[in-house]
């Protein structure tokens, strides 16, 4: 009580900020990165807090398939946080380090694309997503950039391009296989963007 009327709040605030970042700076690479992961669950749900935890990892020297999970999960959270350069520029600097033939560059050039969703730059999205779907390293990267840019380009209000590229999809991804979703989707939007 003494101590608040003393010093006032901002004191105990930034010895509380001083806990954490011992706190923090103790954590092993895994044990933050894990740690971030559960700010962005539902019953937690702390973006400011899991931005925070990310920056300081990406200060470290990581492996890269670690650097690259953070960077991804980085520019999730600015998106969310309504930080579309700065997300834009973590999803970049994936793509520049691992390409989008590997995993996490396909993810990230995904992520980069959909920012469109709250940016309205179509016009740089939906060829980014054309790109990945041409480079991606695995079949499912690839349908799900090709349903990517469907998407994009539905939204957009390029109802010809929707149409035709739900079309292909639909016919394509069928059966058991992984990508049967997208076959599934891309029927139920074709039915909307058909009128029926």
């Amino acid at each position: 009580c003494l101590l608040e009327i003393k010093h006032g709040l901002p004191f105990l605030m930034r010895i509380e900020e001083r806990r954490e970042q011992t706190r923090v700076d103790a954590m092993s690479d895994k044990e933050l990165f894990h740690d971030a992961e559960l700010q962005l669950r539902a019953g937690t749900m702390d973006r400011v807090r899991a931005r925070r935890l990310l920056e300081t990892l990406l200060k470290r020297p990581l492996e890269a398939s670690m650097r690259a999970r953070a960077r991804n999960m980085l520019g999730t959270v600015l998106r969310d946080l309504k930080e579309f350069d700065l997300a834009a520029g973590a999803f970049r600097l994936v793509i520049e380090e691992f390409g989008l033939g590997d995993r996490e560059g396909a993810r990230a050039g995904m992520d980069w694309a959909n920012l469109a969703l709250y940016t309205k730059d179509f016009a740089q999205a939906i060829p980014l997503a054309d790109r990945v779907a041409r480079e991606a390293g695995t079949e499912y990267d690839r349908y799900e950039a090709r349903w990517t840019a469907a998407f994009l380009a539905m939204q957009s209000g390029d109802r010809e391009r929707a149409i035709a590229d739900f079309t292909r999809l639909a016919a394509e991804c069928t059966g058991e296989r992984e990508i049967a979703w997208i076959g599934r989707d891309s029927a139920k939007r074709l039915e909307t963007l058909r009128g029926r």
